[in-house]
């Protein structure tokens, strides 16, 4: 995930995971059409967008997530790994 992922605070972090878990139940039955939908989103990265997170990705050399799977996991593995520190701290 693009760095700026770690300037979130834990009350930001707990409000992603609640869309993601939003998003994984509201796909119920339509998972391929938001793969689909995901597949267009990662092939047709605008090049002019300077906060978009596919491009930040690129450029710290960091591969996209193939599946919508693999972005949520890794969101959600980002999300732990976070809320980890806070914890620690």
């Amino acid at each position: 995930m693009p760095q700026k992922f770690d300037q979130f605070e834990l009350p930001q972090l707990i409000v992603i995971i609640e869309l993601i878990d939003s998003v994984e139940l509201q796909a119920k039955g339509h998972e391929e059409e938001l793969e689909e939908l995901y597949q267009y989103a990662i092939e047709n990265v605008p090049q002019n967008v300077p906060q978009d997170w596919r491009n930040a990705m690129k450029e710290q050399g960091k591969e996209i997530p193939g599946t919508v799977t693999q972005l949520l996991k890794q969101i959600r593995k980002h999300i732990v790994v976070k809320i980890g520190q806070v914890y620690i701290k």
